[in-house]
């Protein structure tokens, strides 16, 4: 199963967004008409916990020959917490992994997301509790789904893209998805 979401970094928000398009189609005699919709219905092995749905990180302020001279900046911790995880259930469904995808704009640099604003030369890097750099877009390897609570730990930091480097103010948005399987 597949839920997309969607951080903002400087004020870090994860919204969960669903959408349900429909559209209603009438002739012009306006005696007829008809409703088209669809949908989907999705079983769900956790819920993503509240204080996971609208994070806020600010990695601060940082001197530009910090960047400069290690390459990147300190890593800032988040995570996502899911809750109420099930791995079997009895209406015959059951997961055994989680898997997570991040996206956003992606910078020159392959594992880097780009960041908007005054700042330049430096894009996002996010890294999993292993140390190992996260790729835009890219699915993480599945990770072992537990019952009850789980908290997936990720780290987030700045690091030097092939731009000049330039100070100023910055934002960025990522997206994730979570994948039940």
């Amino acid at each position: 199963m597949k839920f997309w979401f969607k951080i903002v970094l400087r004020n870090f928000l994860l919204c969960a967004t669903a959408i349900i398009p429909f559209s209603v189609l009438a002739n012009s005699n306006q005696a007829n008409g008809r409703v088209n919709m669809n949908g989907s219905i999705v079983a769900s092995a956790c819920a993503l916990a509240v204080d996971s749905v609208d994070q806020h990180i600010d990695l601060g302020s940082l001197a530009v020959n910090v960047i400069a001279r290690d390459g990147q900046g300190p890593e800032k911790p988040f995570h996502l917490s899911l809750e109420n995880c099930e791995i079997f259930r009895p209406d015959s469904w059951s997961f055994n992994t989680v898997r997570v995808t991040f996206d956003g704009l992606r910078d020159d640099v392959p594992h880097l997301i780009k960041l908007f604003g005054h700042a330049q030369g430096v894009g996002l890097l996010i890294r999993d509790n292993q140390g190992n750099k996260i790729f835009p877009g890219k699915t993480l390897t599945a990770l072992p789904l537990d019952n009850g609570v789980m908290t997936l730990n990720y780290t987030l930091s700045l690091e030097k893209n092939n731009e000049k480097l330039l100070p100023g103010g910055y934002r960025a948005g990522i997206r994730f998805k979570v994948e039940y399987e």
